[in-house]
């Protein structure tokens, strides 16, 4: 018994985790967005260590979805920030059924 409250309580937690760490990647693609916006209208430069910081984090997350491109606008943050939506969704299912 003691061994099954054991495993519950790590599942448990490693979904809050997953469920924060998929919250801080939305921030992170959103924070990527307008920086790039930003570069775009020259108010911050490329080489900015903010914008190259989370240019590291979310470079990977955007690669699998850079075939979403309608002409020269890029939606690969909008199906990427959709598919951590769903996943989190999902954690949040799971996640609701140890309480």
């Amino acid at each position: 018994m003691i061994e099954n409250e054991i495993v519950q309580q790590l599942v448990y937690f490693a979904l809050n985790f997953a469920l924060i760490l998929s919250t801080l990647l939305f921030y992170a693609i959103f924070a990527w967005v307008i920086a790039s916006w930003f570069i775009m209208f020259g108010i911050i430069t490329p080489v900015n260590r903010g914008f190259a910081f989370l240019t590291q984090i979310v470079a990977p997350l955007l690669k699998p979805f850079r075939w979403a491109k309608i002409g020269m606008i890029d939606l690969s943050p909008i199906a990427a920030i959709y598919v951590l939506h769903l996943a989190t969704t999902a954690m949040k299912n799971v996640l609701g059924q140890f309480l």
